[in-house]
């Protein structure tokens, strides 16, 4: 079963613990894309404003490469521009 939370329905307060439930998934498969987890390097590389989805994606991309997300290496920005920019499915 799928479920799908609509933040601009939450209270302030629920948003914030969501997002600190979520800092706490990040390095793990359970992340939500809610947090953000990257290094500062990739700020703006367009991670802020892409979908849920979209970062969530790219967690797991990164995650399958064997790294860890929140660091920085030419294979992160490579994963990262590549999704962002559509090149990997």
């Amino acid at each position: 079963m799928a479920y799908q939370i609509n933040l601009n329905t939450t209270t302030p307060q629920a948003t914030q613990k969501l997002y600190e439930l979520d800092r706490s998934f990040i390095n793990t498969r359970n992340y939500m894309g809610l947090s953000w987890f990257w290094h500062y390097d990739y700020k703006y590389t367009g991670l802020r404003e892409c979908s849920v989805a979209k970062r969530k994606k790219v967690h797991k991309k990164l995650l399958q490469a064997g790294l860890n997300v929140n660091e920085t290496s030419d294979k992160h920005f490579e994963i990262i521009m590549n999704l962002l920019n559509g090149d990997i499915a």
